[in-house]
């Protein structure tokens, strides 16, 4: 019996060794995966994010106070820090509209370009106003969409500039996230199950997400096209030009016109004020050749000025030597990566200093409406 029971102990100890052991080895892989930078190629939409809306434009929106992986939606349902409804004295604030490019998908939420250039404007700015960049962005989020949040959360926030990141799908109705959070609402699902919550635990980790990209890939890509967006598959079947070309004629494009005529009405005082500059991000399409939606980028962009909204060019930022967009500043065809977004930042910098806002002085408070 003593001897069982020592064998039984001798077994325990050495169970015991070898798992702390691996958990030792996962920790230290973790940590040089972050150190490093190593990017698994996947990020995950947490459902908890977005709540369906009463508000039948939005359809959707993000869920205030919900966790967005190691970030936080704030109270206002912005991926942001907490933000003052009144704007402080002596701010100037700017306004960033779109859709998971202005979010920030696929990268931190310190990482996503309003952010960055929030803290480049007050880094330069050494005696003028203080600068503000809230983000109003929305994974999945229309033309029609967007227009509408600004309207009913952006100009509550008394913006002296409004920033409308436009993506060449934003004219597209099609929204996984709407997809998916309308099957859940059939569903009545109201709680994560176990595993699921054990996977949006270890979906923290780059090394999961690195394992389960390896594994899962060769097993779900030939079911993956029948889940994607069609502008996604426009891009991997190489019929991009003719579907982005599709999505600005007919009724999609007196959609963005319509769009597009309404944000310039919005909130305008007689002085012009707030600003809107429409600033057109392109999209990653490999790099052979010349970037070949460079009409289209020009169409958009006129059709904004004829608006009387401003209007900024962003492919030049995120061009490789080739005079197409470059794939390290891409997590994806539609996502920039990290350096994307500081470079996306660089180029709204650079507008807003030829604009002479870095100069300008201090923006005076809003009077409160009687």
């Amino acid at each position: 019996m003593n001897r069982m029971r020592s064998r039984w102990r001798r077994s325990v100890a050495k169970g015991s060794l070898v798992l702390a052991g691996l958990v030792l080895g996962l920790l230290i892989a973790e940590g040089i995966a972050r150190l490093a930078g190593i990017d698994p190629g996947i990020h995950v939409i947490y459902r908890e994010n977005f709540r369906l809306s009463d508000n039948p434009r939005l359809r959707y929106e993000l869920q205030p106070l919900s966790r967005d992986g190691t970030a936080q939606i704030n109270s206002s349902g912005m991926r942001d820090r907490e933000r003052a409804l009144a704007k402080p004295a002596e701010v100037y604030r700017i306004a960033i509209v779109g859709d998971s490019i202005a979010y920030g998908l696929t990268v931190d939420q310190r990482i996503a370009f309003p952010q960055q250039l929030e803290r480049m404007l007050n880094d330069r700015s050494q005696s003028g106003p203080r600068f503000e960049v809230l983000n109003l962005g929305v994974s999945g989020y229309n033309s029609d969409q967007i227009v509408e949040r600004l309207r009913t959360l952006g100009l509550a926030h008394s913006p002296d500039l409004i920033i409308y990141a436009y993506s060449l799908n934003d004219p597209q109705t099609f929204s996984l996230e709407l997809q998916g959070l309308t099957a859940m609402s059939r569903e009545a699902e109201t709680k994560l199950r176990p595993s699921q919550a054990v996977l949006k635990w270890l979906s923290n980790s780059r090394v999961f997400l690195l394992l389960w990209r390896s594994f899962q890939e060769p097993w779900t890509r030939p079911v993956r096209p029948a889940r994607q967006s069609p502008d996604y598959l426009a891009v991997v079947s190489g019929r991009h030009v003719e579907y982005f070309e599709s999505l600005h004629a007919g009724e999609s494009w007196q959609r963005l016109q319509r769009g597009f005529a309404e944000m310039a009405g919005l909130g305008r005082d007689p002085d012009g004020s707030p600003r809107m500059l429409v600033a057109v991000v392109p999209i990653y399409l490999g790099e052979e050749g010349p970037y070949p939606l460079s009409g289209l980028h020009r169409r958009i962009l006129a059709e904004a000025e004829r608006h009387a909204l401003e209007a900024l060019d962003l492919a030049p930022f995120l061009m490789g030597s080739r005079d197409t967009t470059h794939g390290a500043f891409f997590n994806d065809p539609f996502h920039p990566s990290a350096e994307g977004h500081r470079r996306v930042a660089a180029g709204l910098l650079g507008w807003l200093e030829d604009a002479g806002v870095l100069s300008a002085p201090p923006p005076s408070q809003p009077q409160p409406q009687p």
